[in-house]
């Protein structure tokens, strides 16, 4: 796709065939030209996502002097609330749990009556750098607690490498070529925190030529991918975009977003178990190892780890300081200590540069020179000869 834009004075020039290319945006003050070489993009308005006034996105943050301390302090709070709301029913989540649960359902269904391959991809999880991570951490679960399904990860750059080039590019050093994972009509789930990574905004579209039970994992509800995936059919029962609904956050250390997205992750996983392991036929094809008081504890575990967070942050769910946080306490002081082997070299660096550019400066070696002033070269001449070795080691080690 080719895009033009265009603040100049009166319209673009285009052939009279293609006017319908020209589209005004900002109070007609710029011009968009658009050219899609597979299809006409539609109207250049439709595809954006607004920012203004719009409930369905997040506010920035309030500014603040320590952004990473905040984003820590705050991650006990969004577990609680991503927990509470995934209990109540009080976001649209759970709706897009029934629709993934009953997806499963199907496909598990349809490959017990043989209409579908053995080894194709029941669950297909994608994306890029931290998302990706989780991703891996997601599906290692999923195999792990059912044996029989066909789990795969892979990033979302592996896919547009070898599915979206005219000219497929090898995937070296990776399980994935051409033909060799069957994806159609596989579940697949997007992760991405900011819902517009370009790679995988870019395998929303792909994928959509082999599958249409895509899924999505994100910070908001209105994103680049979410627009995507709402436009492939229509129903309030077809929802496809988990949210954390933790929106922006401009830090840039990775801390609360990574933490909501897992615990999101969880609570989907939780949903896949009691899906599965509630009907018979679903728990045999799945090869769900799963028992009750498996999931008992899952639960369990779910619930206490918030309680264990606001240990190792020091800070509650309700946003006040922790008195007596003994494993916040404790990872402050070993983080302390980590600085200080982290702040080593550049202390050595800085140590060197100063030793060097006063003895050259000042024509003083510190051997040398004190050997000089307590005249030790008049009795002994040659001992010079040794002391300059020494100077000349102590140039050579002292980074060391």
């Amino acid at each position: 796709e080719l895009c033009l834009l265009d603040w100049g004075i009166g319209p673009p020039t285009v052939s009279e065939a293609a006017p319908h290319l020209i589209q005004p945006v900002m109070n007609e003050d710029l011009t968009v030209t658009l050219v899609q070489e597979s299809k006409y993009p539609g109207r250049f308005y439709d595809r954006l996502v607004p920012i203004e006034g719009n409930p369905l996105v997040l506010p920035l943050p309030p500014t603040s002097k320590e952004p990473v301390g905040d984003d820590i302090r705050s991650i006990p709070k969004e577990l609680e609330r991503i927990q509470h709301d995934w209990v109540v029913g009080a976001s649209p989540n759970r709706l897009t749990a029934w629709n993934l649960g009953r997806q499963l359902r199907k496909r598990l269904t349809q490959k017990v009556e043989g209409t579908i391959e053995k080894d194709a991809v029941d669950v297909l999880i994608v994306g890029c750098e931290v998302s990706l991570w989780l991703g891996e951490q997601f599906a290692a679960d999923l195999s792990l607690a059912f044996k029989s399904m066909v789990i795969r990860t892979i990033s979302a750059n592996k896919v547009l490498g070898l599915l979206g080039q005219e000219f497929a590019m090898p995937q070296a050093g990776h399980q994935f070529s051409e033909g060799l994972w069957d994806l159609s009509d596989a579940i697949v789930i997007i992760v991405s925190h900011s819902g517009g990574t370009f790679a995988s905004l870019a395998v929303s579209n792909l994928l959509q030529s082999v599958t249409s039970q895509i899924f999505v994992v994100t910070s908001e509800w209105d994103t680049q991918i979410g627009k995507q995936l709402r436009q492939l059919d229509v129903g309030r029962l077809r929802s496809r975009i988990f949210s954390t609904e933790i929106g922006l956050h401009p830090a840039e250390p990775c801390t609360v977003s990574v933490a909501a997205t897992h615990q999101l992750l969880t609570q989907i996983f939780q949903h896949i178990a009691y899906v599965l392991h509630e009907d018979p036929t679903t728990r045999e094809a799945s090869g769900c190892v799963l028992k009750t008081s498996d999931l008992e504890e899952l639960e369990r575990c779910n619930r206490s780890c918030i309680e264990a967070l606001e240990e190792i942050v020091g800070t509650t769910r309700h946003g006040h300081a922790l008195k007596g946080a003994e494993a916040e306490k404790d990872l402050r002081r070993k983080g302390a200590h980590w600085a200080q082997h982290v702040l080593e070299s550049p202390r050595a660096w800085i140590m060197c540069a100063i030793y060097i550019l006063g003895t050259v400066t000042a024509r003083f070696a510190l051997v040398t020179g004190t050997a000089t002033f307590t005249g030790i070269f008049d009795t002994y001449p040659d001992l010079v000869y040794a002391t300059c070795f020494l100077d000349a080691l102590i140039y050579l080690f002292l980074p060391q």
